[in-house]
């Protein structure tokens, strides 16, 4: 009778540490999910390295790049607040990205001579494994577009064209839209996203700057994606 009597012993405590540790994981599984879905790490230099990270979400089909999300296969949840106004979401599928920026503006600025003020509303785009690799989608009138080489500070057209990535841009009531389709080898393991906004009302042309990343200071957070 002993060794049975052992045996349970030792089975009854075996099952009840497994269901301490389940629930013990389940609660970190919720702690979690809800700073996921808040957009807030716990503290310090964590959470300003999780507000820098960019997420890729699956698409279950690839996007038109027309400067319309009413095809893209995510919901509202997924999409990112700007701190200029409007909200961006990425997605990835068969080896692309895919982004989308609705931008609120009240009065769009193109810039309709190259290499001339104003140098007009336009996106810049930090990628590569150190985000070093400089992309600018600009374009003088909406429809669709090549994306451009550029720089650090004034993210400035070169007229150095990126075939690989093609992108489109629409007006929209409260400002406009750029869609943009990025190979994935492209983007590799950092993506910054800035938007450069115009105010033609500004002396000068005002600028304002707005970044995933702070520009200038540091690389831009990590591209995260599922495989």
């Amino acid at each position: 009778a002993l060794p049975w009597a052992g045996v349970r012993y030792v089975t009854e405590m075996e099952t009840a540490l497994r269901n301490g540790l389940e629930q013990s994981l389940a609660a970190s599984a919720v702690t979690i999910a809800s700073a996921l879905a808040s957009g807030a790490a716990p503290f310090g230099d964590e959470a300003h390295a999780f507000a820098t990270t960019v997420y890729a979400h699956p698409l279950r089909a690839a996007p038109r790049i027309d400067g319309n999300g009413d095809d893209w296969s995510v919901g509202p949840d997924y999409t990112r607040e700007i701190a200029a106004g409007g909200t961006y979401v990425v997605g990835i599928h068969d080896r692309y990205v895919y982004l989308l920026l609705e931008i609120d503006d009240d009065r769009i600025v193109y810039q309709r001579v190259p290499g001339e003020a104003p140098y007009g509303d336009r996106i810049a785009l930090a990628l590569g494994d150190h985000g070093d690799s400089l992309l600018l989608l600009q374009t003088g009138a909406p429809g669709t577009f090549r994306a451009q080489r550029t720089t650090r500070g004034d993210f400035l057209a070169t007229g150095e064209y990126e075939d690989r990535v093609i992108a489109a841009w629409v007006e929209r009531a409260q400002g406009y839209a750029v869609e943009a389709r990025i190979p994935l080898e492209l983007v590799g393991e950092r993506l910054g996203i800035a938007v450069i906004d115009v105010d033609p009302a500004a002396e000068g042309y005002g600028v304002r700057l707005d970044a995933t990343w702070r520009v200038g200071e540091e690389r831009p957070g990590a591209f995260l994606y599922r495989t």
